[in-house]
């Protein structure tokens, strides 16, 4: 459930419905409501296909969705937690268009590059060093970039990944790792005691698997 930027966690519904109910005493407390046409419920785990009972906010039913667009990420529902890529992606290409389209006239490739770049790549990175990408997902995101790369310089196959490397100075493979690895390892200087302990439960090792792979790479 959430409404705005409000987020309920729990393992069973049992408990995340007494979490809703304490979130409605306490807003009424402040004279507040919550719409439950604006809040919705997810299921991560095993059993997310499964029929379970309809969490009550505030006397109203609240949706079950298996896709919801939370801080410009688009989660969706299943086995693990997991998020979409599709609306990142769609919004580059979107950018990336109405850019290139505009400055393709120029025909300096360096000049729309850096512009992609600086305007249309934050599209496509947005939250990723944050949300624990599968391989393949990392790849995917990849081979987005390296389609613009291509429309930009007019090449294809091997050219595209040799005109990668030589802008970016590195894989964009790697530098996505490597923004994984500088957030999680940022999380340490936090104050937050609840990061603190996460980090050192499983984001040190998270850590060390990340490049262990930029090694292999």
């Amino acid at each position: 459930m959430y409404a705005d930027d409000l987020v309920l966690l729990s393992p069973s519904v049992c408990d995340l419905q007494k979490m809703i109910n304490i979130c409605v005493d306490e807003a009424k407390c402040l004279n507040l409501k919550f719409n439950a046409k604006k809040s919705c419920t997810m299921r991560f785990g095993a059993r997310y296909m499964r029929h379970c009972q309809k969490l009550i906010l505030d006397g109203n039913e609240v949706e079950s969705v298996s896709t919801a667009r939370y801080l410009g990420v688009l989660l969706r529902a299943g086995r693990s937690f997991g998020v979409s890529l599709h609306y990142m992606k769609s919004n580059f290409y979107a950018s990336f268009n109405s850019i290139f389209h505009r400055v393709a006239k120029f025909q300096n490739e360096l000049i729309v590059l850096h512009l992609v770049s600086a305007y249309c790549m934050p599209y496509l990175l947005y939250a990723t060093e944050c949300l624990g990408l599968n391989v393949t997902q990392l790849r995917s995101i990849e081979h987005t970039w390296q389609c613009a790369v291509s429309h930009i310089f007019h090449i294809s196959g091997a050219d595209v990944q040799l005109v990668c490397n030589f802008t970016s100075g590195l894989p964009f493979n790697i530098s996505l790792l490597h923004r994984e690895i500088k957030f999680l390892t940022g999380l340490c200087h936090v104050g937050n005691p609840v990061l603190h302990y996460l980090f050192g439960v499983m984001d040190m090792r998270r850590v060390d698997e990340i490049r262990h792979r930029c090694k292999l790479v």
